[in-house]
């Protein structure tokens, strides 16, 4: 799947989920407006009931009977209270747990859901002086804001599901390479294996002489002499010249097994494409994703190299992973097709190893996955305890 249509997908639920929440804020802020004017309009009605039923007698029970009546009618008022000459003297609710009681004295109580400010008025009643009702009210409707709710959850849910069905779509359709390490006792004509603990006598690796270093760039085409390193950086791309590389891992090494860390050696060339017209933005988006420059190098024509010390193989392979897929996204509308970018990896992985052997195992692994039609990535996995024996037995001969 498109990175561009999936980045459309995205968008149009980022905007989903956005809408969504913005229609249950404005819904539920609606509802309580107008529950508050629901409610006040249905309180003066009371109040108007209250003074038409003075002639029954102020808080006789038939004027009393009135206000109940007139209180569980009424579809917002939850409660109401009555005062007369002589205080709070008639109180009357709903459902019980609106009004408390404290030395005979009705107060409402303070609950969320409930308004704050009650409803008051004084009555005109005649004879009777200082008489007031008060009447309290839930601020929102709970059967239209269950609605709401279920509207804005509906709308979030189909984002999501939207949103899953893409990522599952481009998992199983998508171009993503598929990860492969490759072991060192899996007998591979093309890598070595190490001396088992039988004794069985197995292929040596290529002498140190063999090992095939990266080279300086190639001079583009009319240029007399290949270009030497000047400075710390190559204005190739403003990375670390390739003939660094092996000095600068052979530190690195040295460093991490005084330490007892791990280190990784990436590198990454592009398979059926000249890079040329974008290595500097391809060496700046590596930078980038890899934080240190001075531990970028040129790698031969048309690749990079990458020192990552202080971290495990997998670490190391997920976060290729991720640069890989950056590149074809950024990049991908220059490639023909076919074109990709071939990474290769290995690691020290608790070994005394020197930086010849590294970069032999590393160059390994990227010509395998630039000959592999279904993964981009390959890692060299070694083994420690093998790898041990087998310089152990080389000490011998």
């Amino acid at each position: 799947m498109r990175p561009r249509f999936s980045s459309i997908i995205g968008l149009f639920c980022l905007l989903a989920y956005g809408g969504a929440l913005g229609y249950g804020i404005y819904k539920t802020h609606r509802s309580i407006y107008v529950q508050h004017n629901n409610s006040e309009k249905e309180f003066y009605e009371l109040v108007d009931t209250a003074n038409a039923a003075g002639v029954l007698g102020f808080m006789d029970q038939p004027f009393r009977d009135v206000i109940r009546d007139g209180v569980m009618r009424s579809k917002t008022l939850q409660g109401a209270i009555l005062s007369g000459p002589y205080g709070n003297e008639y109180a009357v609710e709903r459902k019980e747990g609106i009004i408390t009681w404290t030395n005979d004295i009705p107060r409402f109580v303070t609950r969320f859901g409930l308004s704050r400010n009650p409803h008051w008025a004084k009555l005109n009643i005649e004879g009777i002086r200082n008489a007031s009702i008060s009447a309290m009210y839930y601020i929102i409707d709970y059967g239209e804001f269950t609605v709401i709710l279920r509207h804005t959850l509906m709308a979030i849910l189909a984002a999501l599901a939207l949103a899953l069905l893409t990522m599952i779509a481009g998992a199983l359709f998508g171009k993503h390479p598929a990860p492969r390490i490759i072991n060192v006792d899996m007998g591979d004509a093309r890598t070595f294996k190490f001396a088992e603990s039988t004794g069985e006598k197995q292929a040596k690796p290529p002498e140190k002489k063999e090992a095939p270093p990266p080279q300086n760039r190639q001079p583009a085409a009319g240029e007399e002499e290949e270009e030497r390193p000047k400075g710390l950086y190559s204005p190739h791309g403003n990375i670390s010249w390739a003939a660094y590389t092996k000095e600068r891992l052979a530190s690195e090494l040295h460093r991490c097994a005084a330490f007892e860390q791990d280190l990784v050696l990436i590198a990454m060339e592009f398979d059926s494409v000249d890079p040329r017209p974008f290595f500097n933005e391809f060496t700046e988006m590596a930078v980038k994703h890899f934080t240190l420059r001075d531990l970028i190098f040129e790698w031969g024509n048309q690749g990079i190299a990458v020192i990552i010390p202080n971290a495990d193989l997998d670490q190391a392979f997920t976060r290729a992973e991720e640069f890989h897929a950056k590149v074809l996204s950024g990049f991908a509308p220059r490639f023909s097709s076919g074109a990709d970018l071939a990474i290769g990896l290995s690691s020290r992985a608790g070994r005394l190893i020197d930086a010849e052997r590294l970069i032999f195992e590393t160059s390994q692994a990227l010509a395998k996955a630039k000959e592999d039609p279904v993964s981009s990535l390959v890692a060299f996995r070694s083994d420690p305890e093998k790898y041990r024996a087998f310089i152990a037995a080389q000490g011998k001969e």
